[in-house]
């Protein structure tokens, strides 16, 4: 049984008098386990996917299934549960608290889900090659590194779900290649489900398996 799933999914945006239509009918599944990429140009509904199959906006229409709970039958406290216990999520922007060091931004994220912060945290930034980096704050690190704490962050509560939008949309190669590499050694040393969108077909080579989008619709699989 596949970990998540939709059926006919589809959502509009109101624009003036219009209703725009942005996902027209998405049928997909992920299977616990899988690293899979959402790949498509720009504007072809991959991000309004990816954000509601996380909880984070509401369908128009069509159903999501995700870990034996039905998404779009849920209230917004239950979606937030399922946010905050299931699903690690990973930006192009890398949304870390200035202020906070390596160390403090994921433990600031583990407080807001009501877990101890304990060796868990210095284990993570070790395991993403940060051990020497635990008490930089953000402006103190290069741009790869702070994406790395940004998936440490995302993974430090062994979510049944990483979502990865645009990962390395903010990355020169080099910063890209060893950001990928870690999407893959998580997937295949730890078996995490990964859901990546992006619009690099090169990024997306890295997946186990690749859906690609056109219009609101995936068009191949």
């Amino acid at each position: 049984m596949p970990i998540l799933k939709t059926i006919d999914l589809k959502k509009s945006y109101k624009i003036g008098s219009r209703w725009e239509p942005a996902l027209t009918g998405v049928d997909m599944e992920v299977e616990e386990g899988e690293f899979v990429a959402i790949v498509g140009p720009s504007g072809c509904g991959k991000s309004t996917l990816l954000h509601l199959l996380g909880g984070l906006h509401r369908a128009s229409g069509g159903r999501i299934f995700f870990d034996g709970d039905e998404l779009t039958a849920l209230p917004d406290f239950g979606l937030a549960a399922i946010r905050r216990e299931k699903i690690g999520f990973v930006f192009q922007r890398f949304n870390l608290l200035p202020t906070l060091s390596a160390r403090g931004n994921i433990e600031i994220a583990m407080k807001i889900r009501g877990l101890p912060t304990d060796d868990k945290v210095v284990e993570i930034l070790k395991y993403m090659g940060l051990g020497d980096r635990m008490h930089h704050k953000p402006r103190e690190m290069s741009i790869g590194e702070q994406q790395r704490v940004a998936i440490a962050r995302a993974i430090v509560n062994k979510p049944k779900l990483l979502m990865a939008d645009e990962p390395t949309g903010n990355l020169d190669s080099d910063n890209s290649n060893r950001i990928l590499a870690e999407f893959k050694r998580l997937n295949e040393e730890h078996g995490q489900t990964i859901l990546m969108i992006t619009h690099n077909s090169e990024a997306a080579a890295v997946a186990s398996r690749t859906l690609r989008m056109r219009d609101g619709r995936i068009i191949e699989d």
